[in-house]
């Protein structure tokens, strides 16, 4: 797979609720908690904040249940054009 490109635009979702850490995309800080995570960045932010269900992810309880909701959707939404995706590939 690729790698991304430090240019990629962070006017994502997820971008609104944290910052980079050391301009590294797979290192993030919740803005809510302070929490760091590592590894894949943005999208364990995601979870951590919509209390998903990624293994080794504390959930934020604290979060507004609007911006909850928010991000599962998001989540949601993700995973079916994720799943979408690889269906065309099959075919």
């Amino acid at each position: 797979m690729p790698r991304q490109s430090q240019s990629i635009s962070k006017e994502g979702i997820g971008w609104q609720y944290c910052t980079m850490i050391d301009r590294d995309r797979r290192k993030t800080k919740c803005n809510f908690c302070g929490k760091q995570m590592h590894g894949d960045g943005i999208t364990r932010l995601k979870h951590h904040i919509a209390g998903g269900q990624l293994q080794g992810i504390s959930h934020y309880n604290k979060v507004s249940p609007q911006i909850k909701r928010q991000m599962q959707d998001h989540l949601v939404k993700k995973e079916v054009g994720e799943r979408k995706r690889l269906i065309r590939m099959q075919h």
